[in-house]
């Protein structure tokens, strides 16, 4: 037997085969889908970074207030 490239078009439990057209778009969307989310995710942690930040500025300068 000599390795070709393609795989072998193996059943899936659900009944479909896994190198069709269908299963790579859903690939596609869940890759999009993880790409979106992380983004929001970076979004909100520098949010949160920007708000801590001005926080302890503002810590700072009621601390020299005080002095």
């Amino acid at each position: 037997m000599f390795a070709t490239g393609k795989r072998p078009s193996t059943p899936r439990t659900d009944g479909g085969v896994y190198n069709t057209t269908k299963s790579l778009k859903e690939k596609g969307k869940s890759k999009i889908v993880n790409k979106i989310s992380r983004k929001s995710i970076l979004t909100l942690l520098k949010y949160n970074l920007i708000k801590i930040i001005d926080s302890i500025e503002f810590e700072i300068c009621s601390y020299r207030m005080k002095i």
